[in-house]
C-alpha cells in the first residue's frame, strides 16, 4: 500500500483511493519509512526537513510551523544544524520520523523502526508512536521484534510467503485452545479458557493421558518438558486440578497458567519455509 511495487493481484484504499488507479492521492495520505533511510548523510536535518516539507507542497509560513511543529513533537532542537550521516541510530531514526511527518499523513508505514536501537531510544520511539496513535494515526509497522510489537500495537498480522496466516487483535491473542496437539482458536462463548502448563517429574506422555481424561480439561499437548492444557475453570477449579495430580501421584515441579504472546501465535501458525 506503500504504491513503491504493483501488486500480483488484488488492490488496497487509503481513505477511499485505490493505491493502483489514484497512486498520488494516496502519497499525499502516507508516510514511509524504510528501514535504512535513503538520504545524503551529509545532509543537515534542517534541510532534510525542509526538503520533504517543500516535495509534499509546503512553503514559507506554513512550512516553517509545520518543521518547527514535528521538531517539538521528536524534540529535535539540538539536532537541527548536524548532519544526517553524524547522528546515532536512535536520532536517525526520529529525525526520518520527523521528516516522514512533514505533510501530516494519516497513515504511517514504518519498517522495522526499533531494528538496532538501544533500550532508552526504543522506550522513546514507542512514546512517540502511542502519542501519534492517540492523534488518530494509523501505524503499520513491519517487524520481526514480535516482544516489541506486543508492548506498542494493537493488531497483528502473521504473513508467510506472501500467504496472510493470522489477523487479529492483541487482545485474542490468548483466547487460543489446545486441541489434538494444534494450536487453534477458541470458539468457546464468554471468557476463554485458562492455558496451563504442568512440569512434573513424571514422564509427560503419562501426565498428558492422565490429564486429557480429567473434567474440565479441553485439550492437553506435550510442551518442552511438561504439558500444556486449556482448562474450563476459576481459580478454585485449578486448585482442584492441582490436587487431583498430587493425590493421582504426579509430583508436579511447576504448576502455572501460561500466556500466549506474539512469538508463541507466529510458531504456531509458520512453518519457517524458506522461499
Amino acid at each position: 500500500c506503500s504504491t513503491l511495487e504493483l501488486p500480483d493481484s488484488g488492490d488496497a484504499f487509503i481513505e477511499g483511493y485505490s493505491v493502483l488507479s489514484h497512486p498520488d492521492e494516496v502519497r499525499r495520505r502516507i508516510g514511509f519509512m524504510p528501514d535504512a533511510f535513503p538520504i545524503d548523510p551529509t545532509i543537515l536535518v534542517r534541510d532534510m526537513l525542509e526538503f520533504f516539507g517543500r516535495a509534499h507542497g509546503l512553503w514559507g509560513q506554513s512550512l516553517q510551523e509545520m518543521k518547527d511543529s514535528v521538531v517539538e513533537f521528536t524534540t529535535l532542537q539540538d539536532m537541527m544544524d548536524k548532519p544526517f550521516g553524524a547522528l546515532s541510530k536512535g536520532m536517525k531514526q526520529r529525525a526520518a520520523l520527523a521528516t516522514v511527518l512533514m505533510h501530516d499523513p494519516q497513515l504511517l508505514i514504518l519498517d522495522e523502526p526499533a531494528a538496532g536501537l538501544d533500550p532508552r531510544a526504543r522506550v522513546e520511539l514507542r512514546t512517540l508512536l502511542r502519542l501519534l496513535a492517540d492523534q488518530g494515526k494509523t501505524i503499520l509497522i513491519s517487524s520481526h521484534i514480535l516482544a516489541e510489537l506486543t508492548e506498542i500495537c494493537t493488531h497483528a498480522v502473521v504473513i508467510e510467503q506472501g500467504c496472510l496466516k493470522a489477523n487479529r487483535s492483541l487482545t485474542s491473542v490468548n483466547d487460543i485452545s489446545v486441541s489434538d496437539g494444534e494450536t487453534t482458536e477458541s470458539r468457546g462463548i464468554g471468557k476463554p479458557a485458562a492455558r496451563l502448563y504442568v512440569e512434573t517429574l513424571q514422564h509427560p506422555e503419562f501426565v498428558c493421558k492422565l490429564l486429557v481424561e480429567t473434567v474440565g480439561v479441553k485439550g492437553a499437548v506435550i510442551h518442552e518438558q511438561g504439558v500444556l492444557l486449556e482448562f474450563e475453570g476459576d481459580k478454585e477449579a485449578q486448585a482442584e486440578l492441582l490436587k487431583f495430580l498430587v493425590d493421582s501421584n504426579v509430583q508436579p515441579t511447576r504448576f502455572v497458567e501460561q500466556k500466549m504472546d506474539l512469538e508463541d501465535l507466529f510458531l504456531s501458525l509458520t512453518e519457517g519455509k524458506v522461499q
